[in-house]
């Protein structure tokens, strides 16, 4: 059972990781290192991060919707790159030691969050590159 202390912890994360998706969508850089932090195994951490960005992509998806946005073919592209990149990861974590699982998923918070300090120059031809997103995928 979780102490008093743990559950406030991850409570405070919770409201800081929602607030700082509002912004910049990398919740999970709060949310994930405090789950580590109050012990849980990182494959646990992982999964319950997901948990919560499956609802937020299927909310926002629903929210734009119904706003009449519509998407072009281009989506098709990106979706078989993330199921590629999601199950290869899914997989790959799987069947990684839990301790070597730890310094990934901290390693992958650390690039994650100097993409976020160190964005790319935006303009024309700046766009994502679907390897770099594939890349992106797989390690999340």
């Amino acid at each position: 059972m979780p102490e008093l202390w743990q559950l406030a912890l991850v409570a405070a994360a919770s409201v800081v990781a929602g607030f700082v998706n509002t912004l910049a969508g990398a919740g999970g850089l709060v949310t994930m290192p405090t789950l580590l932090a109050i012990g849980l195994p990182a494959p646990v951490a992982n999964a319950s991060l997901r948990v919560g960005i499956v609802i937020q992509c299927a909310t926002a998806a629903h929210g734009l919707a119904q706003r009449g946005h519509r998407l072009d073919h281009s989506w098709t592209r990106w979706l078989v790159i993330a199921v590629i990149a999601g199950g290869s990861g899914a997989l790959l974590a799987s069947h990684i030691d839990a301790d070597v699982l730890w310094w990934l998923v901290i390693i992958a918070c650390g690039l994650a969050a100097t993409s976020l300090l160190f964005p790319p120059p935006l303009g024309r031809g700046a766009g994502p590159r679907p390897w770099v997103a594939g890349a992106a995928i797989a390690l999340a």
